[in-house]
């Protein structure tokens, strides 16, 4: 996966492409239940004189399907280790900045809920809460929740094998 990336705020700026390695694995023991553990690996190729960053993510999502109904819940965590740098600037010394060595231990956990309203609508709920540590700033949290709808159709009409059950001759 690459991605364009653009951000500035008060104690970093930050560009670049960056790219994804991922590995995913679900299991489905049954009764609709689905368990995906996970790992990624991204490296941001930014200005090589600033603000480069590697990052590990590792988590599970546990999710289950309803069987009398057309709905689906799962929760989830991860964790986040980033290698970084920030831009700092120092006020004292005239605005002066520099590239300061970064590492941020994030914590994000997760809940959402989908509902099959019809077999092209689907509505959602989702809750996250991000915590984390870091080297170069204080502590910091973020909660969000997010509700919509999403529009689904299929194209074109799903394609089975046949199987022949003809006797030896």
């Amino acid at each position: 996966v690459a991605n364009y990336t653009s951000y500035s705020d008060e104690i970093s700026a930050n560009w670049g492409l960056s790219h994804t390695a991922q590995l995913y694995a679900a299991w489905l023991p049954g009764h609709g239940v689905k368990v995906s553990p996970y790992y990624a690996f991204t490296y941001n190729d930014a200005d090589p004189e600033t603000l480069s960053y590697l990052g590990h993510t590792a988590g599970l999502t546990l999710g289950w399907t309803l069987p009398w109904a057309p709905v689906t819940v799962e929760v989830g965590y991860d964790f986040i280790a980033l290698d970084l740098q920030s831009q700092v600037t120092d006020s004292s010394t005239g605005g002066t900045s520099e590239l300061v060595d970064r590492t941020d231990l994030q914590h994000r956990g997760r809940a959402r809920a989908r509902w099959r309203v019809l077999p092209w609508l689907e509505a959602f709920a989702t809750w996250e809460s991000l915590w984390g540590e870091s080297s170069l700033v204080d502590d910091y949290t973020r909660h969000q929740a997010l509700g919509g709808l999403t529009l689904r159709w299929d194209v074109g009409a799903p394609s089975r094998p046949t199987l022949s059950m003809a006797a030896a001759a």
